[in-house]
């Protein structure tokens, strides 16, 4: 079989056949054949060379074939012929790389819709695997990925849904925790279960997940890219198997359910080592599980990786190599600040500085820097970890967060007595750092001799990649925005790689507020 279904060979008769038709001109052959996601139809329309639905005529025409409209009415009748025992034989990323879909099958012929039907090594192929002749029509790329998004996704549905047909996954006595703790070490079912919504949340490369209990089902979701996306709704009878599972991995009491409770999990996957943090509440319709997912093994970004721009990258510098100053950074919950925090001490860990820090949790582990894991249950917390950090004779201190007045009063007095001290602190912009730290009982005196900068920031979606493309816009071109390049305005349909989206990964965006003696 070959291994790839769509090379530049094929390409090269596309692109060929669009010249042909006068709709390009051979200078832009090159980038054209060089893009390595999208067909040459979809690229050059992307990049406003030409009109992709008046193009897929022309070819339609030039070839003598039909073009394949792919409207959400025959949405299912793609989905049955995926799933026919003989199509089904063809993995969906195989579909993918073709960039094809099949739209009608009979006992000698095959009728798919292709984005680029000159790609005979494909067609050839899927003739020779499936045994019967093959039929290409002409469709849109990004239709043809968004089926094939749809389906991955409904498939991925199906395989947790599968985990529960099983014929001993039963009703169980929900207020029987005896029954409930015997069902969590022998129901498999179950433990896959849990296994699959950790390991498909980790591949979605989800920062959070959510079990919410509803009064007939546990609803599961993920918080990807800062957006709550739901996975699957566990039944009723099997819903607090699934959370006694998730309270014995993280190591909590699950016999206990009328209080808060927090659990640790550390779990391998072919995606690296995560960290699991648990937190569980009592509701209404059961416990509420959120559970965040830390990587331990990321590398640690540059500034210019985080999406800093030069003015506030040196401002941020400079403020890092004075001495005797507090560095905070400022933002809503997972905005990034530990990042940008970890960055920070990556570009001042040289060798020869003392650097010390107290976190919870420790996110990442840092060669050469003495990092302190908070823990309540002995009495060590923030303002306990910086007051012995000061007996360490440190150069650098990070505190993970400023909360109260004693840990900001320590945090304080050690930039007085010649440290450099990084933190984080939960306000909406940088200015409000300054009120902030006066709420807590800092005296302005104090504030003004020893703040030296604030970072306030978020993190803002990025364009998916895979499906992103230029578009000028009149609207942007309307208001004059200064230093605004129309051309390079981007946009994104959505595709299989970002579920259909449009969005994949985050950048932050920043701003700085210097305070000088």
């Amino acid at each position: 079989m070959t291994q790839s279904f769509s090379n530049n060979g094929n390409k090269l008769a596309l692109v060929k056949l669009l010249h042909k038709l006068g709709l390009i001109q051979p200078e832009v052959f090159p980038q054209v054949l060089a893009s390595k996601d999208l067909n040459p139809i979809s690229f050059c329309a992307r990049n406003n060379l030409l009109d992709e639905a008046s193009t897929i005529e022309k070819v339609a025409a030039a070839l003598g074939i039909k073009v394949q409209e792919l409207a959400k009415s025959s949405y299912n009748e793609v989905f049955n012929l995926l799933g026919n025992s003989l199509l089904a034989t063809v993995p969906l990323a195989r579909w993918t790389e073709m960039r094809a879909i099949p739209v009608a099958l009979t006992e000698t012929q095959v009728v798919i819709a292709m984005a680029n039907p000159l790609d005979h090594e494909s067609i050839s192929g899927l003739s020779f695997d499936l045994g019967r002749k093959v039929e290409a029509l002409i469709a849109k790329e990004d239709e043809i990925l968004n089926i094939l998004g749809m389906k991955q996704n409904a498939e991925r549905s199906e395989d947790l849904q599968a985990l529960f047909d099983e014929e001993h996954v039963n009703e169980r006595n929900e207020s029987s925790d005896t029954d409930l703790i015997k069902a969590d070490h022998t129901d498999a079912p179950v433990i896959r279960l849990v296994n699959k919504i950790l390991s498909q949340s980790i591949e979605m490369n989800a920062s959070d997940i959510h079990l919410n209990p509803e009064s007939d089902s546990l609803n599961i979701r993920a918080r990807v890219d800062g957006i709550m996306r739901s996975l699957f709704k566990v039944p009723k009878n099997s819903k607090e198997a699934v959370v006694s599972r998730i309270k014995l991995l993280g190591g909590m009491d699950i016999s206990e359910r009328r209080k808060p409770q927090d659990g640790r999990l550390r779990v391998q996957s072919t995606f690296g080592n995560k960290d699991l943090r648990l937190s569980s509440v009592p509701t209404a319709h059961g416990e509420n599980i959120v559970i965040r997912i830390l990587s331990t093994e990321l590398p640690l970004l540059s500034f210019d990786m985080l999406g800093m721009g030069d003015q506030i990258k040196d401002l941020l510098r400079s403020s890092l190599l004075s001495s005797s100053r507090i560095i905070l950074v400022t933002g809503p919950t997972g905005s990034g600040k530990t990042s940008t925090l970890y960055s920070s001490l990556s570009f001042l860990n040289d060798g020869s500085k003392n650097i010390i820090t107290v976190e919870d949790p420790i996110e990442y582990r840092i060669g050469g820097i003495s990092q302190i894991q908070v823990n309540s249950k002995v009495g060590l917390g923030f303002a306990e970890g910086l007051r012995s950090i000061l007996r360490q004779d440190p150069d650098i201190i990070m505190v993970g967060e400023i909360r109260d007045h004693e840990t900001a009063d320590i945090a304080v007095q050690a930039a007085q007595t010649g440290h450099l001290v990084l933190s984080t602190i939960h306000t909406n912009s940088a200015a409000s750092a300054v009120t902030r730290l006066r709420d807590l009982g800092i005296p302005p005196f104090l504030i003004s001799s020893s703040l030296g900068c604030v970072i306030s920031q978020r993190l803002v979606r990025k364009l998916c990649p895979h499906c992103a493309y230029r578009e000028a816009s009149e609207e942007f071109i309307d208001f004059e925005i200064p230093g605004l390049n129309p051309n390079a305005l981007m946009k994104a349909k959505g595709c299989e790689e970002c579920s259909n989206t449009g969005f994949r990964g985050r950048l932050g965006i920043f701003s700085i507020l210097p305070l000088d003696k």
